[in-house]
């Protein structure tokens, strides 16, 4: 199989979207971003795709990422300069991590580690990954990814398991309104609707998840969203609850599952 290594440098492109990802893989098991390639002469469908984040921004650089290309090259507008065209894949990742809140596997690790001439900071987003590196790169992230985002800081006594064989899904996505996650937030604040939790006050740092009360799936085409009455901050947790269940369970609901277990634990 071949792979490509994909590059994200959050001091010239924020991507804001990176959230819904993560919340989507976690609801979904996986989720769809077009990101540009260098390698667009050689990429096919079903290749290997990593994306590490480069920049100053946040502080650590390392791999966050990874998944397997399910288009084939397109032209599409540059996102700085809409009569620029550049060539990009859509990228169905598996696994998601946020740099800024989350630890992602250092590149000085993996220089460390995989002694094997290849290019871990790459200029141009989408550059092939040597096929020797390749081999020792996976290992390094499966270990990565069963030890350290388990928070253990321990070696793994559990077997290791082989995933990722490729297969190619359709995956309909929905669109958003940022405007519309500034009006609900402008008008809600940053407290979990359900459960109250405030990030900031905790961990200094505002984030938290904006729930549509009646699915966007549900309506089958574009509809009016008010910002004040459809919407509404949850924290992670409680977002993935409400949606744990078809039809997604109502605020209500839940926020009353919670009072219950608080009234049996007294």
């Amino acid at each position: 199989m071949k792979a490509y290594l994909f590059s994200w440098n959050p001091d010239n492109w924020p991507f804001d979207e990176r959230f819904d990802h993560i919340e989507e893989i976690r609801i979904t098991g996986s989720t769809k971003q077009r990101w540009s390639v260098a390698a667009y002469k050689q990429v096919q469908p079903g290749d290997r795709a990593f994306i590490v984040k480069v920049g100053k921004t946040f502080g650590r650089q390392g791999v966050f990422g990874s998944g397997k290309i399910v288009s084939w090259p397109f032209l599409s507008p540059h996102w700085q300069d809409k009569k620029r065209m550049v060539e990009r894949v859509i990228i169905e990742f598996d696994t998601l991590i946020d740099p800024e809140t989350q630890k992602i596997l250092p590149v000085d690790i993996i220089k460390k580690e995989i002694l094997r001439h290849q290019v871990w900071m790459p200029e141009h987003s989408g550059i092939k990954i040597n096929s020797d590196a390749l081999k020792e790169l996976e290992k390094l992230w499966a270990d990565f990814i069963g030890t350290s985002l388990q928070g253990t800081g321990k070696p793994s006594t559990l077997p290791v398991y082989y995933e990722g064989n490729p297969y190619q899904i359709n995956l309909t996505r929905y669109e958003r309104d940022p405007k519309a996650r500034e009006d609900c937030l402008s008008y809600h604040g940053y407290n979990c609707t359900v459960c109250e939790f405030n990030f900031k006050n905790v961990y200094g740092k505002n984030f938290i998840h904006i729930h549509h009360k009646e699915e966007l799936s549900h309506s089958k085409k574009m509809k009016p969203i008010d910002p004040v009455k459809d919407l509404c901050p949850v924290c992670p947790n409680c977002h993935a609850m409400l949606h744990s269940q078809r039809p997604t369970m109502l605020v209500e609901e839940l926020r009353e599952i919670i009072e219950i277990q608080k009234r049996n634990a007294n």
